[in-house]
């Protein structure tokens, strides 16, 4: 048996259960799934989506989430199937000091960003480790620009990063600025959330762990 220092919590393997739950005061669950803990609910969620439709022969119209499901894979493989995407999409530079991705305007047509002061950021290249396309001003533009300490305070300038599957993140979060969408979000805690305490409180789900020993 492992020794344990005093005051830390011996290592526990645990586990993460999926719910596909149908709208409505039935709250019918359609499908679950368990899996190991390091598997992240964003991961299974379109394999639970495509297996209930496929079992019930349902034309979905609309998947509501919280933010951990709206990762561009999911949001790109829901559009593909013509299902509605209502779940908020997260942006992580909020606590940067400068511009953030959406002070820059994107253009579809000369796949170009727009920067606050009006000079162009030019596609330079991909990373398909981190799925990313990116995009730069000109050194010189930069160093000259009156907006710089409010942009950037690298020497080469301003640098933007642009996920393969940001039009599906910009197309979720149009949607979720519908009533619509804010509607579906308010029913989401009566539809989902209840029925993970029901697990916990009348089912032990939350006694259900494997120590290691």
């Amino acid at each position: 048996m492992r020794r344990h220092c005093a005051g830390v919590r011996p290592p526990r393997l645990g586990f993460h259960d999926h719910y596909v739950v149908d709208g409505g005061k039935a709250r019918v669950i359609l499908a679950a799934l368990v899996t190991p803990a390091d598997v992240q609910d964003n991961q299974v969620m379109i394999d639970l989506l495509d297996r209930v439709r496929f079992r019930y022969q349902l034309h979905v119209r609309r998947a509501v989430g919280d933010s951990k499901y709206a990762i561009g894979e999911n949001l790109r493989a829901l559009a593909e199937r013509g299902i509605h995407a209502y779940m908020p999409v997260v942006d992580y530079e909020q606590a940067s000091p400068f511009f953030h991705h959406a002070d820059f305007v994107y253009d579809t047509v000369t796949d170009t960003y727009r920067c606050p002061n009006g000079a162009t950021l030019t596609f330079r290249g991909n990373s398909y480790t981190m799925r990313l396309r990116s995009y730069a001003a000109p050194t010189a533009v930069c160093a000259s620009c009156p907006l710089r300490a409010r942009c950037t305070d690298s020497r080469a300038g301003r640098r933007l990063n642009r996920p393969f599957d940001e039009a599906y993140r910009e197309q979720a979060r149009e949607l979720q600025a519908t009533e619509a969408a804010k509607k579906a979000m308010r029913k989401r805690q009566v539809w989902v959330e209840p029925l993970f305490g029901e697990a916990k409180d009348w089912h032990r789900r939350a006694a259900t762990w494997v120590r290691d020993v």
